[in-house]
């Protein structure tokens, strides 16, 4: 890859970009500043040299004084009283006023063309005082133009000027330091915004590689979380992805193991049948035989498969319910008299006066109440009866199944709605099914808009609650309890 779609490099020169086009606009408000610093002080410093001046000449003959003469004052050489270099500096930053005297007086040696700036008198004479910036030499001068007043009227303007050049050269020679440090800066903020973004990078190339490294059979990496900012927080986020993804590969391959080994049991079996029916001499009680061994198998197949098509279909959100008012007192008779005789007649079940409406499918439904009840009095005792009763909580109708049984440890209820999950102590494969049926009930329920709980105690029981949304209590007629009741077919589960 090449180096400048590196996105560390790209971060280090939109960074430097930033840092340049900041400086910039930090030196250009920095001359903006100082031009207008400059320009205070120098209108502050002609504003204080009028008021020295006071009133200034009078007019009216005479010569004027030595400052109103509009040259600048020279150096007095020699005198203990001053500092040569002092004088120097003064003279060549300070000149001497000018003066223009307004008619009827007598302007002596002076001429309106000798002021600084002969164009400003007008705006004097009008507001009192004008500052105006003039070019002298090919270096600017700023003006400050004031009247005098005589006898109650204004006789003159004087102009007060004073040299920028030294403030146009110290605001130049600033700008280019800048300017001549700007490229160093900029590769130094370079360099470090490399090294940064490389140390802030290094958890995303951690995370790069550990994704690169991921198989199927090696999810267990973790990657180390540091700190407490935006990059822990997505290494927490890619930790927790994984260990769902861990979880999901251990379901899938632990099912794919159950359903492999509960379509091999009756492969096997009728395939012993068929090999012992084929060899030798068999007559026709042992083809009898053989023949019901592997339709016993092909049932268990064919019952084992469309378990597996009704998941999948509730998987993916297919599963088909003929949606209908349903009457769950209908559900529970019809669950109960699909049983064999010997069976219902260990379920304790007295349907309630009033209807307990749902809207939902009454095949599926009965289904489910079927597996629980099965469930149930499979591990119970058979001298001790199960418990099927409707109750009311809420906005919602609960069946409930329960039993005296020998009850399930605590740690197993959260799994128990897993596909193929049995309790060995309690749930094996010799005395119980293939271990989809709470499975095939909890997404029934959850097709319905419902859920399925399990409470158990060991050597108490358990108890298995299929929660449903209420339908409102509009009633039914004769005709519809009857096509209700119709719909649910005993010995279907």
């Amino acid at each position: 890859m090449s180096p400048w779609r590196s996105f560390r490099v790209r971060l280090a020169l939109w960074y430097v970009g930033v840092l340049a086009v900041v400086v910039v606009a930090f030196a250009v408000l920095l001359q903006a500043a100082f031009r207008q610093t400059a320009a205070r002080l120098v209108d502050r410093e002609l504003r204080e040299r009028a008021e020295r001046v006071g009133h200034g000449p009078r007019p009216g003959g005479g010569r004027p004084p030595d400052w109103a003469r509009g040259r600048p004052e020279p150096p007095r050489r020699g005198g203990p009283e001053r500092d040569p270099n002092e004088e120097a500096e003064r003279v060549a930053m300070t000149w001497r006023p000018r003066i223009y005297f307004l008619p009827p007086a007598t302007e002596g040696p002076i001429r309106r063309a000798d002021l600084w700036d002969p164009t400003a008198v007008e705006a004097t004479l009008q507001h009192g005082r004008h500052f105006s910036t003039v070019w002298l030499d090919g270096e600017p001068l700023r003006v400050l133009s004031v009247t005098l007043r005589d006898a109650g009227r204004e006789a003159a303007v004087v102009q007060f000027a004073r040299n920028l050049g030294d403030y146009q050269r110290l605001a130049r020679g600033q700008l280019l330091t800048l300017l001549a440090l700007l490229p160093l800066g900029l590769l130094v903020a370079g360099a470090g915004g490399l090294y940064l973004t490389d140390r802030a990078l290094r958890p995303l190339r951690e995370i790069t590689a550990a994704a690169a490294d991921l198989s199927a059979d090696d999810l267990a990496r973790r990657l180390p979380v540091r700190g407490a900012d935006e990059l822990s927080e997505l290494a927490r986020t890619f930790n927790g992805m994984l260990a769902r993804l861990q979880t999901a590969f251990e379901q899938q391959r632990r099912f794919t193991a159950d359903a492999s080994h509960e379509l091999r049991t009756p492969l096997s079996r009728a395939k012993v049948a068929s090999s012992l029916a084929l060899s030798g001499d068999p007559d026709l009680e042992e083809y009898g035989r053989a023949l019901e061994v592997a339709d016993r198998a092909c049932d268990a197949m064919g019952r084992l498969i469309e378990q597996l098509l009704l998941l999948a279909r509730a998987d993916a959100g297919e599963l088909a319910l003929a949606a209908r008012p349903v009457d769950l007192r209908h559900v529970a008779t019809a669950a109960v008299e699909a049983l064999p005789p010997e069976q219902a007649a260990r379920i304790g079940w007295q349907p309630p006066d009033a209807a307990r409406l749902v809207q939902g499918d009454a095949e599926a439904l009965q289904r489910v109440v079927g597996n629980l009840l099965s469930n149930a009095l499979r591990h119970t005792p058979t001298d001790q009866p199960v418990a099927l009763h409707l109750g009311e909580a809420g906005r919602e109708w609960a069946v409930v199944v329960a039993d005296s049984g020998e009850g399930i440890a605590r740690q197993h209820l959260p799994r128990l709605t897993q596909r193929f999950y049995r309790v060995d102590a309690a749930r094996s494969r010799q005395a119980g099914g293939s271990g989809l049926g709470l499975a095939i009930g909890e997404s029934i329920a959850q097709a319905h808009g419902g859920r399925l709980e399990l409470a158990s105690e060991l050597g108490q029981g358990t108890t298995a609650t299929l929660w449903l949304p209420q339908l409102a209590a509009v009633g039914l007629t004769d005709e519809q309890e009857t096509a209700d009741a119709n719909q649910v077919e005993p010995g279907r589960r």
